[in-house]
């Protein structure tokens, strides 16, 4: 079991590489983070002002920026193998 805190705080830092399984099966190594000095402004979340219009984030899933890719991708929780700290 991984520690989900301890992830999000290294995300928010200067990354991680995660280590999970994809939907297809394969398993796949990313970089990435969630701190958006390392995420270029142009790719920042939209704010959306009409906040009925806004989605609930899903605590199973977690958005990441790849930084191999330069694209926000989704990681489901339960297929993290392992990760550590960039």
């Amino acid at each position: 079991m991984i520690e989900l805190e301890k992830l999000r705080t290294a995300l928010l830092g200067l990354g991680a590489d995660i280590k999970f399984t994809k939907v297809n099966g394969d398993e796949r190594d990313m970089m990435c983070t969630t701190n958006f000095s390392m995420i270029p402004v142009e790719n920042h979340p939209k704010v959306n002002e009409d906040s009925s219009n806004t989605k609930t984030p899903d605590s199973n899933i977690l958005r990441v920026w790849d930084m191999e890719i330069d694209s926000w991708r989704s990681i489901k929780v339960d297929s993290i193998i392992d990760w550590k700290p960039l």
